[in-house]
């Protein structure tokens, strides 16, 4: 099985030896060079024991827990993204030891690239009870074509006073029989999709009329002409605000530009992706929303980012598999699943094709 070079985790390696507590509580496989883990917490409380620290255990080196001493409920956590858009049977390997001494167990999960909330992750392993060296392979197949962050968490109940050690970890590495072999597509770039233009020729450019189309009430112009807006009154669909300057608002591209280059718009023509760029007709590419709420959404799709007004998700969704339909654009498997979650068994929906995301950026 090819070993991959990134988000390696190896803590077998002498180049640790003597090294203590890791600087900036990160730990890097030094022979593959990229691979990183963040820790926490950095420390306990506000003493200045480390959270994590590199120890020798087993003929190698090995990373441990630091134990808290208290009664409180505790957690201690490693999270690391992986890139498996371009991988087949990805499989994640632990070699660790489970200790017991009063801790509730040690679980992984895994979820959306730059999720943040728990409830955005699936656990895909627990262990409660002690154990020796254990080393396990978990398969990740269901989320290749797909960037994944997966996280290692340790918990202490409360009412527990632990004064061992509960976890140590020899061994983190990610694995995959082979890559998907594709077509190398260009690098997203911004500038490839050339908006805003005033395809009319009236003088206003694509996202003057896209205010002047979303408005609820009437418009106030800064010229004659009717060229720009300058204020009217809008409701954002993804917070349910109301907004009367324009200047408060982005003109939203429902699927990202970037989102589109890595479905597919990466081989389209220049003419054809200055079309997507502006598409104002039919309704539902373009939404005058929150310019906060646009930019927490960058180009996250729908298994890494929703609008906060649940009421307009399953019409954000519908928006989302019209645009990639009628413009032939794949869907990743999270993608297609979340998908599916919003809009339950409506037979009617056409999805669009499956297939992993290019990676255009290396």
């Amino acid at each position: 099985m090819r070993r991959l070079k990134h988000g390696i985790f190896a803590l077998t390696l002498g180049l640790l030896c003597g090294t203590g507590t890791p600087q900036a509580q990160t730990v890097q496989d030094f022979s593959a060079g990229v691979g990183l883990w963040r820790l926490s917490p950095q420390r306990l409380g506000r003493s200045k024991t480390p959270g994590w620290k590199i120890v020798s255990r087993d003929g190698g080196k090995a990373l441990r827990n630091s134990p808290t001493r208290s009664k409180r409920t505790y957690y201690w956590r490693l999270r690391q993204i992986f890139d498996l858009r371009d991988l087949e049977e990805p499989e994640f390997e632990l070699k660790f030891e489970f200790m017991g001494h009063g801790y509730s167990g040690m679980s992984v999960w895994i979820g959306p690239a730059k999720a943040r909330r728990s409830s955005d992750f699936e656990k895909i392993y627990e262990i409660t009870e002690a154990t020796g060296v254990k080393r396990i392979k978990l398969d990740l197949s269901e989320h290749a074509g797909t960037r994944r962050q997966i996280r290692i968490i340790l918990r202490k109940p409360r009412g527990t006073k632990e004064t061992k050690v509960g976890l140590y970890l020899h061994h983190l590495e990610l694995l995959s029989e082979n890559t998907v072999t594709r077509p190398e597509c260009v690098a997203y770039n911004r500038k490839l999709y050339r908006h805003w233009i005033d395809e009319d020729r009236d003088c206003q450019n694509t996202r003057q009329e896209s205010l002047v189309a979303d408005a609820t009430g009437s418009l106030i112009y800064l010229d004659k002409r009717q060229c720009r807006v300058f204020a009217g009154s809008w409701t954002d669909p993804y917070t349910g605000q109301t907004f009367e300057n324009p200047l408060h608002l982005d003109i939203d591209h429902v699927v990202p530009l970037k989102e589109a280059h890595e479905s597919g718009a990466w081989a389209w023509d220049a003419d054809a992706r200055q079309a997507f760029a502006n598409q104002l007709s039919p309704a539902g590419q373009l939404f005058a929303v929150q310019a906060a709420a646009n930019r927490i959404k960058g180009a996250k799709d729908p298994a890494e980012w929703l609008p906060r007004n649940e009421s307009f998700r399953a019409e954000y969704a519908r928006a989302w598999i019209k645009v990639k339909v009628q413009w032939n654009l794949t869907a990743d498997p999270a993608e297609l699943a979340a998908l599916r979650l919003l809009l339950g068994d409506d037979a009617t929906v056409q999805y669009p094709e499956e297939a992993p995301e290019m990676n255009c950026n290396q």
